[in-house]
């Protein structure tokens, strides 16, 4: 704004050119104005204790009064600006000065390639946000053994057994380290000796791989074109465990063959024949061949009894209807027909035929077609 009668000026914030972060600092904000009865409202970008106006001093045609806040910086603040705003009736003009905080270093790290195959060498280099930048490095191995004091760091033929290595920065503030970081290595397949097979209730093969990245298995017997998958995988970081289960039917032996992307390794291990289990494979098919036979046996027995049943039945109901018959004849020899239920013996309406022997021997013939 340009210096008038009717337009205030910006504020003038004045501190420190370069604060230290975690120590209190006052700054200070004068602002002009011209009627010392009804000064301006002031506020900060920043949190901290304000302090009461100053006397105004007399500055041409305004006044000036200064207006102060004490604060305690940090890391965050360092480049942001500080701004001290005064608001007049109806006009608020702001002023600012750039931070320059000072601060030890943090978010240290390790930095270097994602992955390095074993027996290569790899360079690490020790990073970190500070100001001032770190002027000082230190390097350690795991177990606290310093390695060197530059802000790289070369490794010469790294191997699977590498220990994890971490750093230290150091400015004027202070000086702060890296979490320890492990590289990863990339190594072929190896076959530990603990790989075995054994054999309890069913007979089990463990092959044991440490590689990275992680292998494949395949298993193999006598006939290398088959290969068999294992039964259950287990990863614990750069050891997997391949186990294959099976109940008969095991090689003598069989082969592990584990590959990845660097290379392949092999081992043959020797199954236990496992005589328990053969037997009672036998005796349970024993078993299965008498039930059959006594089903069979059983299902004979009583299609022939069911048969002997429907015989007897038949001669009863012959016997019964022959029966029937000889009841129908009456006392005088005559056999009554066409009589009413319970009226056999009497002559009321009934047909009334001679006994005679020809007519016996005709129902005679008849039962014994039947």
């Amino acid at each position: 704004f340009v210096s008038s009668p009717e337009t205030p000026e910006n504020p003038t914030v004045s501190v420190e050119e370069e604060v230290t972060s975690g120590k209190l600092v006052t700054a200070t904000c004068a602002v002009s104005h011209s009627c010392p009865s009804d000064l301006p409202r002031v506020s900060w970008s920043h949190d901290g204790s304000h302090s009461s106006p100053s006397q105004p001093q007399n500055h041409g045609q305004w006044k000036l009064t200064s207006y102060s806040l004490t604060f305690t910086p940090s890391r965050e603040d360092h480049n942001k600006r500080l701004s001290c705003s005064a608001e007049f009736k109806g006009k608020t003009v702001t002023g600012y000065k750039t931070l320059k905080v000072k601060y030890p270093p943090y978010n240290v790290n390790v930095v270097t390639k994602s992955s390095v195959k074993e027996n290569d060498s790899v360079e690490l280099t020790c990073s970190s946000n500070s100001n001032p930048p770190a002027n000082s490095f230190q390097w350690f191995s795991s177990n606290g053994k310093r390695l060197a004091e530059n802000p790289t760091y070369k490794l010469e033929r790294v191997s699977r057994h590498t220990e994890a290595i971490s750093c230290t920065a150091i400015n004027t503030e202070g000086k702060n380290s890296s979490g320890p970081q492990k590289l990863n290595i990339l190594y072929p397949p190896e076959i530990k000796s603990e790989s075995s097979c054994q054999s309890k209730i069913l007979t089990a093969c463990v092959c044991i791989v440490d590689s990275n990245p992680p292998s494949e298995v395949k298993w193999f017997g006598p006939d290398s074109s088959k290969a068999s998958s294992s039964t259950s995988i287990k990863q614990n970081e750069s050891l997997t465990i391949f186990t294959l289960q099976g109940w008969l039917g095991f090689p003598e032996t069989i082969q592990c063959i584990a590959n990845n992307s660097l290379g392949s390794s092999f081992i043959t291990l020797e199954a236990p024949q496992n005589g328990i289990i053969i037997y009672i494979a036998v005796a349970s098919a024993v078993v299965v061949v008498l039930a059959c036979i006594l089903v069979y046996v059983v299902a004979r027995r009583c299609g022939k009894r069911a048969a002997q049943l429907r015989v007897i039945k038949n001669e009863q109901n012959e016997m019964k209807i022959t029966q029937n018959n000889k009841e129908e004849k009456g006392s005088d020899g005559d056999i009554y027909t066409n009589c009413p239920e319970g009226r056999v013996y009497d002559n009321w309406g009934c047909d009334v035929r001679p006994f005679s022997s020809d007519r016996a021997l005709e129902d005679e013939a008849v039962y014994a077609n039947m």
